[in-house]
């Protein structure tokens, strides 16, 4: 038993290792993968503000009358001259330039037949395009096209605006990434296509993957990770990978599974015939030890058990089984500094039960407690559990915390919980309809915008006061004077 005993503890230690090894291989793929993604989502959006830019100059009225550097300088910006990018043209619906950031760079090339020039005459939508690799007529250099429709006024094809961007820039972003000897960074697009890859193996450029089962796994869904074997050199590696931002590419990150545990397996080959020896030395205290590591093991068990409950009580509201104030306040803050970094909305909820101290002198508090719980089951049933966050705030108050919802949604979704509690029919003498009623205020907030955390909860309350002044059982938002109400529902006037 006291082999067996050091075994386990031995056993365990390695396993501890080998999760340990994995775990920083996870945290070094996804650290390549942020760099990759902030650097590239970035000067991709700096060149799509400039086709953006191109795209409104163009529809300013008077622009043809204008002297060609003042019309240059009107639709092209300092941007178009950054390094990797190529020139800015706009295009009209027969594929000839309108204007283009660097003169005499068309070398007689026919736009009208690129993927790009048809994908936007065919699809009529304002999304950004990225094409598939191209090798310059003039220098040879692989680039990407990346492009917007231009419509008429009557909303038919008017042509295309498209900026160029040489893949140096991915082979030079992916060059400066130290990763391993048998490691691989990837980018593909959403179809399939091979952009870049480190190793760089130029043969790989404009390759379509798109019937390969590692790709398969990328499209699957915006981020993840999984374990395969590569089908061209057949090594087991690690891929994790990740949209980049909106745009139809894929970053992806492979490590070699066997070079993650390379180290720790060296380890193992030490520590196993010490472990061995040690086994022998001690049989005799095996017993004893056995003992006193079940007691320990009980004990933290405990330990750990009650800290859990007692920790999920501390932030759990016992009536309901919602959060409760202390933790609302707390995913708050986290919502707060997420969104202040990254630049995402996110909206609030403030709920009231209508007349709530009348249904309780009128039905008792038991009955009272039980209408609570009704009203929070129906709260929970609307939103996204994963993401959404509902808490009794204090009484017959409840908030709904919102994360990158904008204030339309947020309101459609007041309205349906209101609609909801009101459907539920749960009698209320005190009301007019004579059943319970919520009344909510909602407010939206950008954090980065400066908007303060206090100043965000004042609007929803001042939103839901305004809601109950005015005959409870609607909707209120902090930016919108009108109610939201949908056509039909009567308005009820009752203070």
């Amino acid at each position: 038993m006291a082999t067996l005993g050091v075994l386990a503890v031995s056993v365990l230690t390695l396993k501890a290792m080998h999760d340990d090894a994995w775990w920083r291989a996870e945290r070094n793929a996804q650290n390549i993968l942020h760099l990759i993604h902030q650097d590239a989502a970035r000067n991709l959006e700096l060149l799509d503000l400039s086709l953006e830019a191109v795209s409104v100059g163009l529809s300013l009225p008077g622009l043809a009358e204008l002297s060609p550097d003042l019309r240059h300088a009107v639709l092209f910006d300092r941007g178009t001259t950054a390094r990797y990018l190529g020139t800015i043209r706009a295009l009209d619906e027969r594929g000839r330039i309108l204007a283009e950031s660097r003169a005499g760079t068309a070398s007689g090339s026919d736009y009208a037949k690129r993927d790009y020039f048809q994908h936007h005459r065919l699809v009529n939508d304002d999304r950004l395009f990225v094409s598939a690799p191209f090798a310059s007529n003039r220098t040879g250099e692989w680039s990407i096209a990346i492009s917007r429709r231009l419509s008429k006024p009557d909303g038919s094809f008017g042509g295309v605006v498209v900026g160029t961007l040489r893949l140096d820039y991915f082979h030079d972003l992916f060059s400066r990434i130290e990763i391993g000897p048998r490691d691989a960074i990837s980018l593909v697009r959403v179809d399939g296509t091979f952009l870049m890859r480190q190793p760089f193996l130029p043969t790989e450029i404009g390759r379509s993957v798109a019937t390969s089962p590692i790709f398969r796994n990328l499209v699957e869904a915006r981020s993840g990770a999984f374990v395969a074997h590569a089908t061209t050199d057949h090594v087991e590696r690690a891929y994790t990978f990740t949209r980049v931002g909106d745009y139809p590419l894929i970053a992806s990150v492979a490590m070699s599974v066997d070079d993650i545990f390379a180290a720790w397996m060296q380890r193992a080959i030490v520590i196993g015939p010490i472990v061995l020896v040690l086994c022998l030395l001690t049989t005799l205290l095996t017993a004893m030890l056995h003992r006193e590591l079940g007691r320990r093991a009980t004990a933290e068990a405990q330990v750990t058990a009650a800290n859990a409950e007692l920790s999920r009580l501390a932030v759990t509201d016992p009536l309901t089984g919602l959060a409760n104030r202390r933790l609302f306040d707390a995913m708050l803050s986290r919502e707060w500094r997420r969104c202040a970094r990254t630049g995402c909305s996110v909206s609030l909820l403030m709920i009231d039960a209508d007349n709530f101290k009348a249904y309780n002198d009128l039905y008792g508090h038991q009955a009272g407690d039980r209408v609570l719980k009704a009203v929070a089951d129906r709260f929970v049933s609307s939103i996204r559990p994963s993401r959404d966050l509902v808490c009794r705030v204090g009484g017959e108050e409840f908030a709904i915390l919102l994360p990158q919802t904008s204030e339309v949604q947020a309101m459609q979704l007041a309205e349906a919980i209101r609609r909801s509690v009101e459907d539920a029919a749960i009698p209320h003498r005190g009301r007019p309809k004579g059943r319970v009623t919520v009344t909510i205020g909602v407010a939206q907030s950008r954090p980065s915008d400066g908007t303060t955390k206090s100043a965000f909860i004042e609007a929803a309350d001042r939103a839901l006061y305004e809601g109950k002044a005015g005959g409870r059982n609607r909707v209120r938002s902090a930016g919108a004077a009108p109610a939201f109400r949908p056509s039909g529902i009567a308005t009820d006037r009752a203070a």
